[in-house]
């Protein structure tokens, strides 16, 4: 009987060992400028983070790869028309540095990336977005709103005008 307990604890051990050994480390928790997935970031130079989780201890990224794309078709074939970084031998997951073509403002994007333990290779990350809004003083249109030269300010001051509705034969 006790032969038999050995030989399953062998057998548990090894398959618990095989399976370690073909895990790979996991790519999430995408970031673009510390934000997920934000609408706009003031910065036509995005920095990127992500976070691994391995299920192995000592699971450490040896290299990445980043891909930056106008769409998520594009993105989904692996077709980065804004930025592919290759293979970048880093340990680096936190604030890499955006080094593709030129942003500019209104560009919506999504981005995906792997990552290298080793000789092992992760899957892609899943797809995260991020948009490029108004960057310096050029973009912005209005006028700041001011009282009329001889009224005097108090603490709650309101703005407000005055309007008639009427009724519309329109739903």
């Amino acid at each position: 009987m006790q032969h038999k307990s050995h030989v399953l604890s062998f057998v548990v051990l090894s398959l618990f060992l095989t399976v370690s050994a073909n895990a790979q480390i996991v790519v999430e928790d995408l970031r673009c400028e510390n934000l997920t997935n934000p609408v706009a970031i003031d910065s036509a130079l995005p920095h990127f983070s992500w976070k691994l989780r391995s299920p192995t201890n000592g699971g450490a990224q040896t290299a990445y790869q980043i891909l930056v794309a106008r769409s998520p078709e594009s993105l989904n074939e692996n077709d980065a028309d804004l930025w592919n970084s290759g293979k970048v031998a880093s340990k680096e997951t936190v604030f890499v540095s955006y080094a593709g073509k030129p942003l500019t403002e209104n560009v919506q994007a999504c981005w995906k990336v792997r990552s290298w333990n080793g000789d092992d290779v992760s899957a892609w990350s899943e797809p995260a977005r991020f948009g490029i809004g108004l960057i310096g003083d050029s973009g912005w249109k209005g006028e700041f709103m001011t009282l009329p030269e001889g009224i005097e300010q108090n603490r709650a001051t309101m703005f407000r005008k005055k309007f008639d509705c009427k009724k519309s034969d329109a739903h």
